[in-house]
């Protein structure tokens, strides 16, 4: 009877043992990944900020773009040389009709700029478009290499 007991014992010792050692593969596998548990070993370099547009504006030279930064209203200037391939600094995304407002997502890698995501509404009837005067000179405001959303 003491030798059944004893390795009743040693069977119930083995059983967790192995449930101990099953549930640490997972560990081990986030950790080697990067992933929740790890030390993020392969963190992105990129990093992103969305914002909602309040109005967008297309220009002879690009579209301007009206939004909030906390309680300051700034302007974006984005030149439409950007958009072509081999630029390749900027994305046009149209948003059909729908309760998505349109919104700005600028990319930067390792803190530099990296390109910009421009998604508007498909309709120009939509209140988030708006005129500019036609003879209004932004020819300067246009002359950048780089978008930066404060």
């Amino acid at each position: 009877m003491e030798e059944n007991m004893v390795a009743s014992a040693n069977k119930r010792f083995l059983l967790v043992m192995v449930l101990c050692v099953l549930a640490a593969f997972p560990l081990f596998a986030q950790d080697s990944a990067g992933g929740a548990f790890g030390r993020f070993k392969n963190e992105s370099e990129m990093y992103y900020i969305s914002v909602p547009i309040d109005k967008v504006y297309l220009h002879q030279l690009g579209y301007v773009v009206s939004y909030r930064s906390g309680y300051t209203q700034r302007r974006a200037f984005i030149p439409l040389e950007w958009f072509s391939r081999a630029n390749g600094k900027a994305n046009l995304v149209k948003i059909p009709t729908g309760n998505v407002w349109p919104y700005l997502v600028v990319y930067y890698r390792n803190g530099e700029f990296s390109h910009v995501v421009l998604n508007i509404k498909d309709s120009l009837a939509h209140q988030s478009w708006g005129t500019i005067p036609g003879d209004l000179d932004l020819s300067e405001e246009f002359k950048i290499d780089e978008l930066r959303i404060p």
